[in-house]
């Protein structure tokens, strides 16, 4: 390692400075303090790696704990296609169609949806360090005249349902407020194309993303 290299030519060199005498003294103490300094340097460096390191490992470990724990919990949903449970990156997803979770064009929970909620708040409850960002996402249909007064557009659709999800979390569930986030998107980023039913079904979902924060 750099490090062993160094000390090695800290060492190298205070003996260099014994057999050279007073002559040429003052320059190799010059080096040697430079050396030294260099090496706390790199012994420094090299103790943020290693914890960094530890830290991704204990992340990853948890990750896939939480991924388990839900997949166990949701499994009767998983099987039927109302739940789909991915890991993207750093981040746990769970996503709910809305057959699932909502009844059309509407921002209130089915009880098939407080299930499913229910169910990620008891792991959330056993990783009190992860939050959670819940979206709300439509297909690009706009909203019917029947709805347009309550929800103008698909936008305000898409974070009301949201934004339910978020308050049955926190005064149903009891998970605390700082932990949690609600968005909206709108139509604005589909997985699937809405020239068809299937894909318009495919985008009219919430997605609840389970991550850790930085420090």
């Amino acid at each position: 390692m750099k490090t062993a290299r160094y000390r090695n030519a800290v060492v190298a060199l205070s003996t260099l400075l014994i057999a050279s005498g007073c002559s040429n003294m003052h320059i190799l103490e010059a080096e040697n303090a430079e050396l030294s300094k260099r090496v706390t340097e790199l012994e420094q460096i090299e103790k943020k790696h290693s914890t960094a390191e530890k830290e991704n490992v204990q992340l990853q470990q948890e990750l896939a704990a939480i991924r388990s724990d839900l997949t166990q919990r949701l499994e009767e949903q998983i099987k039927k296609n109302d739940v789909l449970l991915e890991k993207i990156k750093s981040l746990t997803v769970v996503t709910l169609g809305e057959a699932s979770a909502f009844g059309s064009g509407v921002a209130d929970l089915t009880s098939a949806g407080v299930t499913i909620i229910q169910e990620i708040a008891k792991t959330l409850e056993e990783y009190p360090e992860y939050s959670v960002r819940v979206e709300g996402h439509t297909d690009d249909v706009p909203v019917g005249a029947r709805l347009k007064p309550r929800y103008p557009s698909n936008w305000e659709l898409s974070a009301a349902r949201a934004g339910s999800v978020v308050r049955y979390m926190i005064y149903g569930l009891n998970i605390a407020p700082d932990r949690l986030a609600a968005t909206g998107y709108a139509h604005y980023r589909p997985v699937a194309l809405n020239t068809t039913e299937e894909g318009r079904i495919k985008n009219r979902r919430i997605r609840i993303v389970v991550f850790k924060e930085a420090l």
